[in-house]
């Protein structure tokens, strides 16, 4: 019996939403939000959502549905001209999510080992004590290897399942679970004394802190937290059922991505707000400065933080599988071979580069982290942007635009032409900018 490979329409919402809802959602938003001037910085995200985030969503569900293949296969099958150089650039792009999987997979063990802190009551009480912990779970390599390796296996077994019977079913179970632990503790928040500033810190517009790095950093978030640019939704969307609405999907997936955004922000910064924590503290706005806040609450600290951490690993975990399934589609198509041999062949470079970054922790290649921390920067400022900057260039330049308005004409309506100069003209244009200020060129 042949194996159904397309999406039910609420599981190809979930599962693309899951792929965005994740440490970018619940850790990066907060935090650079926190440093790039709250309610102004919200503005310019919110509408860099709406024109630019979705505008680039349309073009990478519309390319993968009309390839129904893999980025690199699509990419050369839907070229007008340069197909041999699209299929590369393709494939390039189906290998970000997986290299960020590779590192992102630790992260995950990390976060494992902060549930088992807050259930044992071994969260840190004060500043010094958190910076201390924390260096104490980077450089635990037993357990990050064995709670990452655990991780890492089930991600590929999901995946290796099929977009059906493993992905669907996945984000079927863990977006609820995920959407019923943050409105708890949203709730929760809603007690604490520094909500009313949270509130106030995320949605006053002082217009003066609108600068060009503000303006650019916002719209890059509105790509990052949509998981555009690595090939997934595009990956994804090659299972898509043919009578699908792009448009409707875009705005379930927006509202569920954009909600789970702000109710992280303000649940995390009610927290801060009320134990006196700076929301502007980068990464260790979760696993040293949260982590201290939950300490203060005694035994029900002990609880929220169990439940926090294990939303934000499942909210992680939903979008691990996501960055598996661009490369593991290609391998599959491209040599066909089974979705379970393209998981073994590409799980073996990826766990050396795991394993790598692991390593470089303990110090065993070089200076301790920087393995993670360069790959990190280079695919979050060169290669991400550089992915949607060549998605939006495909589509408008070298797709052929009868083929675009026989699909997308009737479901955009008046909104087609400024659709499609969005992502021909004006989404190359800010990506650009995007690259530039995040490679320090401006």
């Amino acid at each position: 019996m042949k194996q159904k490979n397309t999406f039910s329409k609420i599981g190809f919402i979930l599962a693309t939403a899951g792929s965005a809802v994740g440490l970018g959602n619940v850790i990066r938003f907060p935090f650079v939000m926190g440093e790039s001037g709250g309610g102004a910085f919200f503005l310019i995200y919110m509408i860099s959502i709406l024109f630019m985030g979705a505008s680039l969503m349309l073009t990478e569900m519309f390319l993968g549905h009309q390839g129904k293949a893999a980025p690199a296969s699509t990419f050369e099958k839907l070229a007008t001209h340069n197909n041999t150089l699209w299929k590369n650039i393709g494939w390039g792009i189906s290998s970000f999510s997986n290299i960020i999987f590779s590192y992102y997979v630790i992260l995950l063990a990390w976060i494992v080992a902060y549930i088992w802190l807050s259930a044992s009551g071994g969260l840190p009480h004060t500043a010094a004590d958190a910076d201390q912990i924390f260096t104490n779970v980077r450089g635990d390599m037993l357990a990050t290897f064995v709670s990452g390796g655990l991780i890492f296996a089930a991600s590929f077994y999901v995946v290796a399942k099929g977009v059906v019977n493993g992905i669907e079913k996945l984000n079927l179970i863990l977006m609820p679970v995920i959407l019923i632990i943050f409105t708890g503790m949203l709730l929760y928040s809603l007690t604490l004394d520094g909500f009313y500033e949270a509130v106030v810190f995320m949605f006053h517009i002082d217009f003066s802190k609108i600068t060009l790095h503000v303006l650019i950093s916002a719209i890059g978030m509105s790509f990052f937290t949509l998981s555009l640019g690595t090939g997934i939704v595009l990956a994804y969307s090659a299972s898509l059922p043919e009578d699908v609405n792009f448009v409707r999907s875009i705005v379930y997936i927006v509202l569920l991505d954009t909600s789970i955004a702000i109710v992280s922000g303000l649940m995390i910064f009610s927290f801060l707000f009320t134990y006196n924590g700076d929301p502007s503290a980068g990464f260790g706005l979760v696993f040293i400065t949260l982590s201290t806040v939950f300490s203060k609450l005694g035994v029900w600290g002990e609880i929220l933080g169990v439940a926090f951490f294990t939303s934000l690993l499942f909210a992680g975990i939903t979008s691990s599988v996501s960055m598996i399934e661009p490369m593991l589609k290609t391998i599959h198509i491209r040599f066909n071979v089974t979705r379970a041999k393209a998981a073994v062949i590409l799980s073996v470079p990826t766990a050396i580069l795991s394993i790598s970054v692991v390593l470089s922790f303990g110090g065993y290649l070089g200076d301790g982290g920087t393995l993670l921390d360069k790959l990190d920067y280079v695919l979050s400022n060169v290669l991400l942007p550089f992915g949607a900057l060549m998605t939006t260039v495909f589509l408008g330049w070298f797709v052929e635009k009868k083929r675009v308005v026989a699909v997308l004409q009737k479901q955009l309506g008046h909104f087609f032409s400024l659709w499609y100069s969005i992502v021909k003209y004006i989404a190359p244009i800010a990506l650009i900018l995007v690259l530039f200020s995040l490679i320090g060129l401006i």
